[in-house]
């Protein structure tokens, strides 16, 4: 084993950084930690896959549907290996992690630079690239994150930062909202297999999305009637599964999204597309309709998806149904709860939450808006 290989190994104890700003730690201490991604939906079989791999790891869910980490008492190199030679179906990227980071605000480069100079890995003449994959609401993109990143890392260093393709270091960088799991290791040791699992759906049946069966469930669970002529308002639409199955029932609606739609729900007569974010919305000068449903499927943190909701409830009709799905960004998933209920709470009641077959990894909220006070 070379001596770079040697230092990764090192882990390093739970310390604070900047107060407040950034708590930091090793994953797995005396251990080795990867980021694994699955196909979607599979994350049970491929736990089941990676346990097999590795003797005695452990695996546990990471938020969001398709990943998952993967703990192990063998050094990396070792369980690398055991990975790479096994027969897996639904196991797709493996990236090694040493610590995991919790950012709230403040300037995120300065801790993630603390935490690669604090895993003392990468030396002056070294050569580094930075890769960023981020999950969530930021005010920066994962491209501006890597690219800060590995100029402050050049600075503390010495080292190099290089995009080519083979360099001594890769720095890895998972953000899960405010959560971070990050890796400093030889580029060799990020796994890339091949996904073989089959079809879960026969040719031409396959839904456009996942999100059409969470709405279907949430309509039947809920009993939200649902009839030609109303007028409902669809935020976080893209690609347009939710937007489809209120289209199918002959509602008329407005899909809210700046990414686009597939083009068979864009081109529906019943489908209006609003190509900008709620937000936007919501100071444009766009008029929007009286509504007889308003829905949410935003991949933002829940307190402010539920405060747009709420901002919107002024267009619902008196005891109308909102729903909303409660997506954990991190894994406080009761502070989660919590906080959007209380949120939704100002202008809606009767709010009911499940979790549905199709959204075990989410909660879902159905509510109707407060009768208006009259103050006159």
């Amino acid at each position: 084993m070379s001596n770079k290989e040697e230092r990764a190994l090192r882990q390093y104890e739970t310390r604070t950084v900047d107060g407040d700003v950034c708590t930091m730690g090793a994953v797995n201490p005396g251990g080795s930690a990867f980021v694994v991604t699955t196909a979607p939906g599979r994350e049970s079989l491929a736990g089941r896959e990676l346990r097999k791999a590795v003797p005695g790891s452990r695996t546990g869910y990471l938020y969001l549907k398709g990943n998952i980490l993967l703990m192990s008492e063998l050094p990396y190199e070792d369980a690398i290996g055991c990975i790479d030679a096994a027969p897996t179906t639904c196991v797709s990227r493996v990236i090694p992690v040493q610590c995991k980071l919790r950012i709230v605000g403040g300037d995120w480069v300065p801790p993630l630079c603390a935490a690669v100079a604090e895993m003392g890995l990468m030396r002056d003449g070294d050569s580094f690239t930075v890769r960023c994959e981020r999950r969530g609401t930021h005010s920066f993109t994962s491209w501006q994150l890597a690219r800060d990143l590995a100029m402050a890392v050049s600075r503390a260093t010495g080292a190099t930062g290089d995009y080519q393709a083979l360099t001594d270091w890769t720095v890895s960088v998972q953000i899960y909202q405010n959560d971070v799991y990050m890796g400093v290791h030889p580029p060799a040791w990020e796994l890339k297999k091949t996904i073989t699992v089959g079809r879960k759906y026969a040719p031409g049946e396959r839904p456009l999305n996942r999100a059409e069966w969470k709405l279907r469930e949430a309509i039947e669970a809920f009993g939200i009637d649902l009839r030609a002529g109303m007028v409902a308002l669809d935020l976080g639409a893209a690609p347009g599964g939710w937007t489809k199955v209120l289209a199918e029932k002959g509602v008329s609606v407005l899909a809210v999204d700046p990414a686009e739609l597939d083009q068979s729900i864009a081109s529906l007569p019943n489908v209006t597309h609003y190509k900008c974010r709620a937000e936007e919305l919501l100071t444009s000068n766009q008029a929007i309709p009286e509504l007889d449903l308003l829905v949410d499927d935003m991949s933002i943190d829940p307190a402010l998806s539920a405060k747009l909701l709420c901002s919107l409830a002024d267009r619902l009709k008196d005891g109308g149904w909102a729903v909303m799905t409660i997506k954990f960004v991190t894994g406080a998933r009761r502070r989660h709860e919590a906080e959007a209920l209380a949120v939704l709470g100002e202008r809606f009641e009767d709010i009911r939450i499940r979790r549905l077959p199709h959204n075990g990894f989410e909660t879902t909220a159905a509510m109707r808006k407060r009768p208006s006070r009259d103050d006159s």
